[in-house]
């Protein structure tokens, strides 16, 4: 979000996640730089994730060496599997040519490129190598369900009655000749 004050990116990401809470299992953010702060709030909120295989929702993540090395040539097979297909965008093809082979790792060179006032720093290549990289993680659902109060024929369990302990007594003659 160019232009955009850390504060608001925040409320922004944090209505994203808000919107979708019921249907996320995880979440990759870029921890690299003024990115790490949107990542450590959003994991105070939802959970911050340590390790792959730890819990939480938010992953954070900061792009090393090793990271590019590992996760960049499986987004370049992506593409030469034709396995991702993405919409032709002036910028974003701008972003994906960026990458470079240094030392034998593909990545983004730490150099900015582009329009006078609107450099651009491969920002769309590294959310999708990100994205990519988050679609092939292995995320679990931990959750509980509550199965509600026991009910009987004559109301819950435990209501401020005279007969409660009743009701309660019979229903755990019942369940020990279930069980």
């Amino acid at each position: 979000m160019r232009n955009v004050p850390g504060k608001e990116q925040k409320m922004v990401v944090d209505a994203v996640m808000a919107h979708l809470r019921g249907r996320i299992v995880g979440a990759a953010f870029d921890a690299t730089g003024m990115g790490w702060t949107v990542a450590e709030d959003m994991g105070r909120k939802y959970g911050l994730r340590e390790d792959p295989q730890g819990a939480g929702v938010v992953m954070a993540l900061k792009f090393t060496e090793e990271w590019y090395r590992l996760e960049m040539p499986p987004l370049k097979a992506a593409f030469e599997d034709n396995s991702l297909a993405l919409i032709r965008d002036v910028e974003h093809v701008g972003d994906l040519r960026m990458v470079k082979v240094i030392r034998g790792i593909p990545r983004v060179p730490p150099v900015r490129e582009g329009e006078t006032g609107k450099k651009r720093h491969g920002d769309y290549a590294i959310a999708l190598a990100l994205a990519y990289w988050a679609s092939r993680m292995r995320w679990t659902e931990y959750s509980y369900v509550a199965t509600g109060a026991a009910v009987l024929p004559d109301g819950p369990i435990g209501a401020d009655d005279d007969d409660s302990y009743e009701r309660y007594d019979s229903l755990t003659h019942a369940l020990r000749r279930i069980f």
